[in-house]
């Protein structure tokens, strides 16, 4: 019972820092959709706090879990086989999208007197061709990490050639906003290949005390604070490059905190460990719990202060998840989350040092 209720961090042989940098990087995303739910319905929330809320990590919030995931591509890949390596995804990002947005979808029919987005029976549809709203990002996602495979396996492991492909599809996706699918994927691509660039130093742990120093975090905070301060600059906003630069600096910045993070024994802070650990199944449920909580505040107590719902929205949204995860898996529910019945958590899942080499003939 204890380890059901605790949020205390797994202490497992998964990279510490890497649950940091996820757990920080989605309590960033939940913190703007909860706050974005609550704008849109109707909750008077002060300007500069939506602003700040808003535009605050911006440009690297979802590019981090990209480069997260470009930098443990050769690592799955040599755990799994390239087979192997699609079928996890489809497992463990396609196939609980597919079940929960279905029955997010569902809720949002019965209850569409209470929530803000708009459905009917055809939006069951885009949730295959079109996801709407936050879903987009577990699409893409899945998709960007096969087309990474299947590229890679073209291009021969050229990493700079896959780079500079992922540079024109960067610049050519302001032409495909209409397309939501595509323009996602040619936006995020190059993040994918800059982790699986990057991958060899980052993952050597020869490097972790290097990659740990203080002076490294220094420069990419400031560098981060500085973006975050010219993109406040409504005439910056729409530069391609100055986002891509700053989408780097960013996520530098939240992997180096990462790093300092994990060496720090605490336990209050391992808490952002926990929902790193968890990230998937809190991206998966945050706006289902933080809609819930606003609809309890506004029409079972009338109460309509942005400052007393949206702590305890946020807090809920990225806390209640992880319960609600391990229920579903400890007693019975667990093909919400898995098409597999040993469910294993994917906290206890050992990591291995990739092979570094090209994948071509595996």
């Amino acid at each position: 019972m204890q380890k059901f209720f605790t949020l205390s961090a797994n202490q497992n042989n998964r990279l510490a820092w890497m649950d940091y940098a996820k757990g920080i990087a989605i309590i960033m995303v939940v913190v703007r959709h909860v706050t974005k739910g609550m704008d849109l319905s109707g909750i008077v929330i002060d300007e500069t706090v939506l602003e700040v809320i808003h535009h605050v990590g911006l440009t690297f919030r979802m590019p981090l879990f990209f480069l997260l995931s470009g930098i443990f591509f050769r690592m799955s890949i040599a755990k799994r086989s390239q087979t192997g390596y699609v079928l996890h995804k489809s497992k463990t990002i396609l196939y609980p999208y597919l079940i929960w947005a279905f029955i997010i979808t569902t809720l949002q029919l019965i209850m569409s007197g209470y929530v803000n987005a708009n459905v009917d029976a055809w939006t069951y549809l885009s949730i295959i061709i079109a996801p709407a709203s936050h879903w987009w990002f577990l699409v893409a996602l899945f998709n960007v990490s096969v087309l990474y495979l299947v590229m890679y396996k073209i291009f021969r492991g050229q990493q700079l050639l896959l780079f500079a492909i992922g540079l024109i599809f960067y610049y050519l996706s302001p032409y495909l906003a209409n397309i939501s699918v595509v323009f996602h994927i040619f936006r995020l691509f190059i993040f994918f290949v800059a982790g699986d660039i990057i991958s060899k130093a980052i993952l050597n742990k020869d490097n972790y005390v290097k990659l740990a120093s203080p002076r490294l975090l220094l420069l990419f905070i400031l560098l981060a604070i500085a973006g975050e301060w010219v993109l406040f600059q409504e005439t910056w906003r729409d530069q391609p490059t100055l986002l891509l630069l700053f989408a780097f600096t960013g996520s530098c910045a939240i992997i180096w905190t990462s790093y300092r993070l994990s060496i720090i024994k605490s336990g209050y802070l391992s808490v952002i460990r926990t929902i790193g650990q968890h990230s998937l199944y809190v991206y998966l449920l945050h706006s289902v719990v933080g809609a819930a909580i606003r609809i309890l505040f506004v029409y079972g107590f009338g109460i309509d202060l942005f400052w007393v719902i949206l702590p305890v929205s946020i807090l809920f949204s990225l806390i209640m998840p992880i319960y609600l995860y391990r229920f579903c898996t400890n007693f019975g529910f667990w093909f919400l989350f898995s098409p597999e019945t040993a469910v294993k958590q994917r906290v206890e899942a050992p990591v291995k040092q990739p092979s570094l080499n090209p994948i071509i003939n595996s």
